[in-house]
């Protein structure tokens, strides 16, 4: 079973991804692992989390679809490394905007030659007014 991680930051949850997720678990019969980082400052300040919130939309969405909701805080590009470490995830879906994405790249190289893990790069297009 193939397993895919796609990884939230603050609760912010993309829908890209998720359809995207969606469709890769399907074709290879694989489970989802939907991680929600929340940096430690915003603990701090007590920032909600979106959790019931993101339980609530994938369950909507998520139905014929194994998937597993886990939560995370500390370090974003930290917490996804040591995920796929953890879990032996084979693919890692992240999505790239129309701001900086050198976080991003930084995280696909990491994954992709330390850890031999699959990427999916979803482009994110944001419509400017």
């Amino acid at each position: 079973m193939t397993k895919i991680l796609i990884p939230f930051l603050n609760g912010k949850i993309d829908l890209w991804l998720i359809f995207h997720g969606m469709q890769v678990a399907e074709r290879t019969q694989g489970q989802i692992y939907f991680l929600d980082i929340v940096p430690k400052e915003n603990i701090k300040v007590g920032v909600s989390t979106y959790q019931g919130k993101i339980k609530k939309m994938l369950n909507k969405k998520v139905k014929e679809v194994r998937s597993v909701y886990c939560k995370s805080s500390g370090n974003f590009k930290e917490e996804i490394v040591n995920f796929v470490k953890q879990k032996s995830i084979d693919i890692v879906i992240l999505s790239f905007t129309n701001e900086d994405n050198t976080e991003v790249v930084k995280i696909a190289k990491e994954l992709r030659y330390k850890y031999g893990c699959e990427l999916e790069i979803v482009k994110k297009y944001e419509r400017r007014e």
